[in-house]
């Protein structure tokens, strides 16, 4: 039985031993289960029996896209700071009124050539000077010639501040020349060539209510203007010197200012269309001024950029005219023809000239009240007389009366209802009417100044310039201007 057991024993141990070994070779040398492949050997053909693989497209699912919001930067745009209208805007003015009423049509081109053809018959001085005499008497020229040159009949001083006396008249007569008119005087055509001054005798000498006062040269008529068309009646003396007539005024005019052309020249330039006018208050072409309500025919237009040619007067050495194509930029504030009048415009060109320099008779460069009223109308075609009363008593138009012994209360309520760009008048003076503002009426004008009342006494405040003022300012009798407006005047046809 113990044999049996250990037999037993021994015949497991052999196992155990040979199991191992079996093991142990199988990691040394894997047994290979899969069949072995077969390794093909090449095959060559030729390359035109190539067959290029189709290609097998696969789309894959496309993924949902999903909008990205991005924040945006901020952008920051500089302006510049909005401007606080004030009364010396023409638009704070023109935002109290209704847009229908300021651009309404108050005459249209023909309703103005109609007015001017009136005021022309209505026997005040204005003149069409085609329809003048071509020849005048010697009685006629003389008379002519002395309602102008005439001696002042109140006291006047001279450039040396001394008293003018019966020989320094004497001398000026002289140079009038009287004696030289003939029984028979052919009128000579001229334009004017550049901005020049009427005088009330052929000279350069000035005289003046107060010594040295020669901003108020009393032998300062009126400004003439480049282009303006002259008639010449007479040479002085000295022949430096002419006597015209423009279509509003006459006087004597230096020759270097005028050039002598034909009457047929003169007309055909004067009526020529198209044409442009000045709307501002001056412009340069050629350096050469050219103001306000100035008429310059067109030759030629470029309708690409809108610059324009047109002509002007220029006096050659021998003293007659020659006309000249200049070139004037679509820069420059003209306007093709006339500007359409209505009470916008009126507006608008009054502020145009606002701190513009106060001129007696034009000089300085300047305009007077009554200049400046009339360089507003040329811009729409009226011919206007030159002076304030001629325009208040005389010339035609639409009148709102206001006697002297009208109440406050009562001009008060006229004032609101007349229409903004209504001219007014005092004796001597002119402004145009803007509108109510604060419980004052308020005017544009062009003047000297004013006066104020201080501790009962009144005080003169020198202005001497285009400005806006309020009809509660004094004159020099302590009156208000509101007290002393004797009317206003719309230039219309009363139809």
């Amino acid at each position: 039985m113990k044999k049996k057991f250990l037999l037993v024993l021994l015949l497991l141990a052999i196992s155990l031993t040979f199991g191992a070994c079996r093991k142990a070779k199988v990691v040394e040398e894997p047994v290979i289960t899969e069949a072995p492949v077969e390794v093909e050997k090449p095959v060559y053909v030729e390359e035109k029996n190539i067959v290029e693989p189709t290609p097998v497209i696969i789309e894959l699912p496309k993924e949902e896209l999903k909008p990205v919001f991005i924040e945006p930067e901020p952008v920051i745009i500089e302006s510049e700071p909005i401007k606080t209208l004030t009364k010396n805007d023409v638009a704070y003015w023109l935002e109290k009124y209704d847009d229908d009423e300021l651009n309404q049509i108050l005459m249209t081109q023909d309703d103005i050539k109609l007015f001017n053809d009136l005021n022309i018959e209505n026997s005040i001085p204005l003149v069409d000077l085609k329809k003048e005499k071509t020849v005048l008497t010697k009685s006629e020229l003389t008379k002519l010639i002395k309602s102008v040159s005439t001696p002042s009949k109140s006291q006047r001083y001279d450039e040396n501040g001394a008293i003018v006396d019966n020989n320094f008249y004497n001398k000026l007569n002289e140079n009038l020349d009287l004696d030289s008119i003939s029984n028979s005087n052919e009128i000579q055509y001229a334009i004017c060539t550049n901005r020049t001054i009427l005088r009330t005798y052929p000279t350069d000498a000035k005289i003046t209510k107060e010594p040295f006062q020669f901003e108020f040269d009393r032998f300062a008529e009126t400004a003439v203007y480049a282009a303006e068309p002259l008639l010449v009646y007479k040479e002085s003396k000295d022949k430096n010197w002419y006597f015209v007539r423009m279509y509003n005024y006459i006087g004597w005019i230096n020759a270097n200012d005028i050039a002598l052309t034909s009457r047929d020249n003169l007309f055909e330039y004067v009526e020529k269309a198209p044409f442009i006018v000045v709307n501002a208050d001056k412009i340069y072409l050629e350096g050469n001024e050219f103001s306000m309500g100035t008429r310059l025919p067109i030759s030629k237009i470029n309708y690409e950029n809108e610059d324009k040619t047109v002509i002007i007067p220029v006096r050659k050495s021998d003293g007659t005219a020659e006309f000249k194509n200049v070139s004037v930029n679509s820069s420059l504030d003209v306007s093709l023809g006339y500007l359409s009048y209505n009470r916008k415009n009126i507006l608008i060109q009054a502020f145009k000239l606002l701190d513009d320099p106060y001129g007696w008779g034009g000089l300085n460069g300047g305009r007077d009240c009554s200049a400046f009223i009339i360089d507003i109308y040329r811009t729409f075609g009226l011919d206007l007389p030159r002076n304030s009363y001629e325009q208040g008593k005389l010339s035609l138009g639409k009148q709102y009366p206001m006697p002297y012994d009208m109440n406050i209360e009562s001009r008060e309520e006229l004032f609101r209802t007349l229409k903004p760009g209504t001219p007014l008048y005092i004796l001597g003076h002119v402004m145009i009417y803007l509108g109510e503002d604060n419980g004052d009426f308020f005017i544009i004008h062009n003047y000297t100044g004013n006066y104020t009342r201080d501790n009962g006494n009144l005080e003169y405040n020198r202005v001497m310039s285009t400005t806006i003022s309020p009809l509660s300012m004094r004159l020099f009798n302590g009156k208000t201007y509101l007290e002393r407006i004797y009317t206003g005047k719309d230039f219309i046809l009363n139809k």
